[in-house]
């Protein structure tokens, strides 16, 4: 359905969740590196998916895949971007600003 958000069940997603926390055991060594290194794994094969190469392929510029992924998620994903940059933007400018309201901030040159 060109134009047309996908519709995503709960179901789509349980095998993902598997792969990625497969093998990881909370609290011990090496969880964390673990849950990365699947997180990461599980990346690069699912961006390597036929079905994801032909809705966005590698010819795409970042312009052209970013409009298609807004798109595709019903035009959500440009202004949940601009949402967090404007918080985040306040937030570093909070910061600069208002140094001393931040003790364990690093401190910026000037």
């Amino acid at each position: 359905m060109p134009g047309k958000p996908v519709p995503v069940s709960f179901q789509d997603f349980l095998p993902e969740t598997q792969q990625i926390g497969r093998g990881v055991v909370i609290g011990q060594a090496g969880a964390e590196g673990k849950l990365e290194g699947n997180k990461q794994t599980f990346l690069n094969d699912f961006v390597n998916r036929a079905d994801f190469l032909a809705r966005y392929p590698r010819t795409l510029s970042p312009a052209q895949f970013v409009d298609s992924l807004n798109a595709n998620a019903g035009d959500k994903v440009l202004g949940y971007l601009a949402r967090k940059s404007a918080r985040l933007t306040k937030s570093l400018r909070n910061v600069c600003l208002f140094p001393s309201n931040f003790p364990s901030a690093p401190s910026l040159p000037r």
